[in-house]
């Protein structure tokens, strides 16, 4: 295992070289430069390289003046020298610029992640085990209409509908008294299609047609209840948060729909409130909880319709084994038979998968970051972009080079510990 990481150590090397080269390459060819995209050279307030001198030396600073394919082994060789690697749109290092941004960016991503795949998975196991059943039918189609909602048009809604300074007051009122009878039909309708299903069980020489069509209808409406109930906990779970009810004003908002007088909506941009250099940070930490949730939701709801089908299509696969029918023959439950037989052999394209959330993690989201205004790095690079900043576009593509490079390492090392038929000396070959 050991000889293979260090292979593919040494491998890096060459390829971040090759990727970096090309993206110079790319990136010096476009129109503009940094020069005649930035306007005046002013003095910035952190650096003082950038002088308010002529353009030929601000170009001669930056290797402008030279070959594309010169240029760049000056900028390789100066990638890790803070004092020479500036970035010409904010006037500092390049990475004194990225660690700034890089929080907000590494919050929203690993909790979307975290809760990707807490909830992801188990629905594609659940879809993989009911298939074909009313409830995968309706979940699948659910996930399905959220993947095809725009994140920046759902955020949008979010806004004007839970936001602060939006109509949160004009329709939660009403909202919550058919919430609430939602929830007696949801009971009521799942006990009545078990029931009907225990019949259809006992009759299973003639079932009853009609009595199969209503069950079904049963179902699904239920599970069609389940969805929309669930987004109704999620939205009482937010203003819980944003307004810091207690648990007895909320279960009063859930039982009496009696609104609280100074409920408001949740922020809608920004990362932490006016006041947060005064706050301790465990107070900063309770009170900036609000200002992630809709851009946690907006950040996450698309994936779960391809994490669900990576796993249903995986487990689908595997269920069909002959030792999958032997573990059943031998009197295994099935959860165990799930559980142990077939959820890790059914984990490989969950952990292929992996090679694209390092990545992912630092990407960002231009969209979404510009609607709730997140000073993230997704924005950052877009406005080096615009700025022509190529040491900044230069420190994004290496950073984003490198993480695709780790991530793939971890993926490789993560899959014989799912699979024993994929071996280090199989791949090194």
């Amino acid at each position: 295992m050991w000889t293979y990481i260090v292979k593919r150590l040494l491998l890096m090397i060459p390829t971040l070289f090759g990727i970096t080269f090309l993206t110079y390459v790319i990136i010096r060819s476009a129109p503009g430069t940094p020069t005649s995209m930035k306007g005046d050279l002013e003095r910035g307030p952190q650096r003082n390289v950038l002088t308010a001198g002529d353009q030929g030396d601000y170009q001669k600073l930056l290797h402008l003046d030279k070959n594309p394919f010169v240029a760049y082994f000056y900028w390789a060789k100066d990638f890790f020298n803070p004092d020479v690697n500036v970035s010409a749109k904010f006037k500092t290092s390049v990475f004194t610029v990225i660690l700034e941004r890089m929080p907000n960016t590494l919050i929203l991503n690993l909790w979307s992640i975290l809760i990707l795949y807490l909830i992801g998975l188990p629905l594609g196991i659940d879809s993989a085990v009911n298939a074909g059943r009313a409830r995968e039918r309706v979940f699948t189609v659910v996930l399905f209409l959220l993947y095809s909602l725009p994140s920046f048009w759902v955020a949008l809604i979010l806004i004007v509908s839970v936001g602060r300074a939006g109509h949160l007051r004009d329709w939660l009122p009403d909202g919550l008294v058919y919430w609430r009878l939602l929830g007696v039909y949801v009971a009521i309708a799942l006990v009545a299609a078990w029931a009907i299903r225990k019949k259809l069980a006992a009759e299973k020489d003639a079932p009853d047609p009609t009595l199969s069509w209503v069950r079904a209808a049963l179902e699904a409406s239920a599970w069609v209840g389940v969805v929309v109930f669930a987004l109704g906990l999620l939205l009482l779970g937010w203003l819980w948060v944003g307004n810091g009810l207690s648990v007895a004003e909320v279960a009063r908002l859930v039982l009496t729909g009696d609104l609280p007088g100074a409920l408001v909506g949740l922020p809608i941009a920004g990362v932490e409130p006016d006041n947060a250099k005064r706050l301790s940070y465990l107070v900063l930490l309770r009170e900036s909880m609000p200002y992630f949730l809709m851009p946690l939701f907006c950040w996450t709801y698309s994936g779960f319709a391809g994490e669900s089908r990576f796993m249903r299509v995986g487990m689908m696969e595997i269920l069909r084994q002959d030792y999958v029918r032997t573990a059943r023959a031998k009197g295994l439950q099935e959860h165990q038979v799930i559980m142990r037989h077939v959820l890790p052999n059914a984990l490989t394209p969950i952990i292929v998968g992996v090679a694209g959330i390092l990545p992912g993690m630092m990407g960002g989201s231009v969209l979404l970051e510009t609607v709730f205004s997140i000073p993230g790095l997704g924005m950052l690079f877009y406005e080096g972009v615009l700025a022509r900043d190529y040491n900044l576009i230069m420190a994004n593509a290496f950073i984003g080079a490198l993480l695709v490079l780790v991530g793939m390492l971890v993926s490789d090392l993560l899959l014989p510990l799912s699979d024993p038929r994929v071996s280090f000396e199989g791949m090194q070959a």
